[in-house]
């Protein structure tokens, strides 16, 4: 029985929008995922005021912290 504990390694990447840093973990040995496809569901764009809504939500102003 081997009774080793497995390898990990830790990456700390970059501050983005958020103030908490993303770590990203991965385990020696583990297959690594392929990378699927952006897919985007066209339901919402087939509503008649789509753009309308959609232009009105990026006319707004916010004043945040990197949290939101």
């Amino acid at each position: 029985m081997d009774r080793r504990m497995p390898v990990f390694e830790a990456n700390f990447l970059m501050v983005g929008i958020s103030d908490h840093c993303p770590l990203k973990i991965a385990r020696e040995g583990s297959p690594n995922r392929s990378k699927t496809a952006f897919k985007y569901c066209n339901v919402w764009a087939k509503h008649p005021k789509f753009l309308d809504i959609n232009q009105q939500g990026w006319q707004v102003q916010h004043e945040a912290c990197k949290m939101f």
